[in-house]
Formats: structure tokens, C-alpha cells, sequence
């Protein structure tokens, strides 16, 4: 029996181009968010700064706040990273799985790619909360 290799071929093009898809908005999300934020961040320390008034439990929580949502989208950038190494060998990995008749390889590529969406998945959730934190920083309590 032949086997047809263009039908597993679109289906592994499509799959990869999801995947590279998907790593670009957790890079274009994070890093984003975190070069919006340093300006807000620095605008608040400076304000801080110039005014000794201002110096009060609520403008540290800003900061403390700005500072937290920015460590999010660093850790969101560093598995955004992560993810695209793993994308390398889950390609690889695909490659030689259909290259092949190997069954152990199917199994490795699939184990790639479910640590890689994993990391993805961390990755949108650290901005999701990033942001969250940082609009949340600028609310004004007992309104």
C-alpha cells in the first residue's frame, strides 16, 4: 500500500506554522507590555522622587505592583524563549517521525510539543497576569 506523504506533510506544516504563530504572540505579548511599562514605572518612581509628599504606602504599591507585572513578563519572555528551542528539536524530532516508520520518535516529538504548549500556555498566563497586576495598580481604594 503507498502511503501519501503531502497529506502528513500539510498537516505537519500546518501544526508547525501554529506553533511558530504561537511563540511570536508570547514574544510580541510579553515584551511589549514589559517596554509599555517601563515608562509608567519610571514616571512613578521619578513623581516619587521629586515629591517627598507623594511618599506614602500607596505609591510604594505602585511601584512594588509595576515591578511585579514586569517580572511576570520577564519570566513570560523566558519561556516564550524556551519554547522556541524546544520548537527546534520538536521539529527535528517530527521530521525524522515521518521520515520513519519509528514509533519511539512519535512519542518523543509529542512529549516535545506538549512541554512546549505547556510553556506557551505559562507564558500568555504571565502576561495575563502581568497586565492584570499593572491595571490593578492604578486603582484608587473606597471609590
Amino acid at each position: 500500500m503507498k502511503m501519501d506523504h503531502n497529506i502528513a506533510a500539510t498537516s505537519l506544516d500546518g501544526t508547525l506554522s501554529f506553533c511558530r504563530m504561537a511563540i511570536r504572540s508570547g514574544a510580541l505579548f510579553n515584551g511589549g507590555a514589559l517596554i509599555a511599562l517601563i515608562p509608567v514605572t519610571s514616571n512613578v518612581y521619578f513623581e516619587t522622587i521629586k515629591n517627598p509628599m507623594l511618599v506614602e504606602a500607596a505609591q510604594i504599591n505602585i511601584l512594588d505592583s509595576l515591578i511585579f507585572s514586569a517580572t511576570l513578563f520577564i519570566t513570560g519572555l523566558i519561556l516564550t524563549g524556551l519554547s522556541s528551542i524546544l520548537a527546534f528539536f520538536g521539529e527535528f524530532q517530527y521530521t525524522n517521525f515521518h521520515l520513519t516508520t519509528n514509533q519511539n520518535k512519535r512519542t518523543v516529538a509529542r512529549r516535545i510539543l506538549f512541554v512546549g504548549g505547556v510553556l506557551i500556555i505559562g507564558s500568555l498566563a504571565c502576561f495575563a497576569t502581568g497586565a492584570f497586576v499593572a491595571a490593578n495598580a492604578f486603582r484608587i481604594p473606597n471609590l
